[in-house]
């Protein structure tokens, strides 16, 4: 895959503007309080379908890896090994949606115009059918699309089948194919926090396109989007951070990888055709994301949380939109220290035994966010009840015979503290602010006079918090789900209120149809 004249008009800019060697002034480094609460949700979101889900417009990038050993899924129209770029699914139902007969034009839970063509091969392939092996050169893995694009052309056996006329496809051609893949070694990759593989103007593609590949517009569209996307994010980490990263982890309809190299990364475990109709019921398909809701399970993906780089850190760099969704801002001069930081993270070694702050993230959420629901609730209607439910929550920091409350806020905001953690780092600033904002709530509403005055404090620390357990469904029955908007469906009422129901509401209400504009 050659760096095309277009990638160089995209690069050439950014390895100006942010080499380290145009300046000799220090940079200014990121200050994880300013936007706390947002930095602090994108810990405790990372890797996690629900929260990347309701806070789709990830401004947070991490580096992770995958162990030897881990299996993944492609689905295609194609018997053959993959060698080149593309995609692969953490979950079988994910992939089967793309296992569609060449003759397919059936869209699956993404838009099946995503899948770019693979590359033309020029190594040996790999064809792997009913337990049986058979050597092809040369062939083409062609997906849903059939198009022409930046991974590749039409293979000659197309080329041939058109001079021949149309005839009846054959067995294979009405077959679509589910690829598994093992991996060869240990893979490292970039995350994309949020919604990052959602093809919408609402901010979702802002970190990849605004803030990496500096593209200065985009419409929206998958097939436009996501080949070229691909194709530079690609030629970025081969030609700017030296094959540092192996690809790209994003989510949408369920977590993804855009790997670079198929060959260099993974072994064929199976190929397998599928019925005509390939994918599944979407019923099946959406019960298979929900169960991946907390998380991507298994140890498959490890993140490193004590040192990634977030647009929120830096408040020249975001803005926030009318819906108070962070934004990207596409501004040069404003980004270029943000580029610098993400080069350092990606390209220095990895530090050894880093502090998991997601865990710490966790047990401050799980041990907050019912206690907070409950004061909110009918259940608490007077006075008494609010006090009594505020001091058990602070309870266990009071000194009853000598109350201080800054002593009081400090213990329980350091509560879940890593003994020698760098406060001058982004998630231990973070971390410590929204501490120190949530127990300063509570410790205040506890001293209040009125049950007017408490509530209102509480009710203003969970607009702040803006947990997505907040709004996690209660006791769904055992073939129902939570519904949410997971591109390209969903409804309004499914971002604002998610609810149980049979799967996802198909656009009910048309969420992704409110597109936002990219700022200029």
């Amino acid at each position: 895959m050659k760096l095309s004249i277009k990638g160089l008009v995209w690069l050439m800019p950014w390895l100006v503007a942010s080499s380290p060697l145009q300046t000799d002034e220090p940079l200014a480094g990121p200050d994880g309080s300013i936007h706390g609460n947002h930095i602090f949700n994108a810990l405790h979101n990372s890797m996690k379908m629900f929260g990347c889900v309701l806070q789709h417009n990830g401004m947070s990038i991490f580096i992770a890896t995958v162990p030897q050993g881990t299996e993944f899924y492609h689905g295609t129209s194609s018997p053959y090994r993959k060698n080149g770029t593309g995609w692969l699914a953490f979950e079988p139902e994910h992939a089967m949606a793309f296992a569609h007969p060449r003759q397919s034009h059936r869209a699956g839970p993404k838009d099946a115009t995503d899948e770019p063509h693979d590359d033309q091969d020029t190594s040996k392939d790999h064809r792997y059918h009913h337990t049986r092996s058979l050597e092809h050169n040369d062939r083409q893995d062609d997906h849903d699309n059939h198009k022409e694009s930046s991974f590749g052309s039409s293979s000659d056996m197309d080329k041939t089948q058109s001079a021949l006329g149309p005839e009846q496809p054959t067995t294979e051609e009405r077959s679509g194919y589910f690829h598994t893949y093992r991996t060869k070694r240990e893979m490292r990759l970039v995350y994309f926090d949020g919604q990052s593989a959602a093809k919408s103007l609402k901010g979702t593609l802002d970190m990849q396109d605004i803030v990496l590949r500096n593209a200065t517009w985009f419409d929206g569209s998958p097939a436009e989007g996501d080949n070229v996307r691909a194709d530079e994010l690609c030629a970025l980490a081969r030609d700017r951070w030296d094959n540092r990263v192996d690809g790209f982890i994003r989510m949408v309809g369920g977590f993804e990888i855009i790997l670079c190299s198929f060959a260099d990364n993974l072994d064929v475990k199976c190929i397998l055709s599928t019925s005509s109709g390939g994918g599944g019921s979407s019923l099946n398909y959406a019960r298979a994301l929900a169960t991946r809701f907390d998380g991507i399970g298994g140890d498959r993906v490890s993140i490193n949380y004590a040192d990634f780089v977030s647009l929120l850190a830096f408040p020249d760099a975001v803005y926030f939109d009318e819906r108070g969704l962070p934004r990207a801002i596409n501004d040069w001069a404003n980004l270029g220290n943000v580029r610098h930081h993400i080069d350092r993270l990606i390209t220095q070694l990895d530090s050894p035994n880093p502090i998991n702050w997601q865990n710490i993230v966790d047990m401050i959420v799980t041990r907050y966010h019912y206690r907070i629901n409950l004061m909110l609730s009918s259940a608490i209607s007077t006075h008494h009840e609010l006090q009594r439910e505020l001091h058990l929550a602070i309870e266990p920091f009071v000194d009853a015979h000598a109350r201080n409350s800054d002593l009081e806020i400090e213990r329980c905001a350091t509560q879940f503290w890593i003994s020698g953690a760098d406060l001058s780092t982004t998630p231990a600033q973070a971390v410590y602010e929204v501490s120190k904002q949530l127990c300063s709530a509570l410790v205040t509403g506890a001293a209040a006079e009125t049950y007017e005055e408490g509530i209102a404090i509480i009710q203003d620390l969970k607009r702040y918090l803006d947990w997505t357990d907040f709004r996690k469904c209660n006791n769904c029955k055992p073939d129902e789900i939570c519904q949410l908007p997971i591109w390209p469906s969903g409804s309004e009422e499914d971002f604002v209120r998610p609810q149980c129901g049979a799967g996802r509401s198909h656009g009910a209400g048309g969420y992704w149809d409110m597109m936002g504009r990219v700022r200029g």
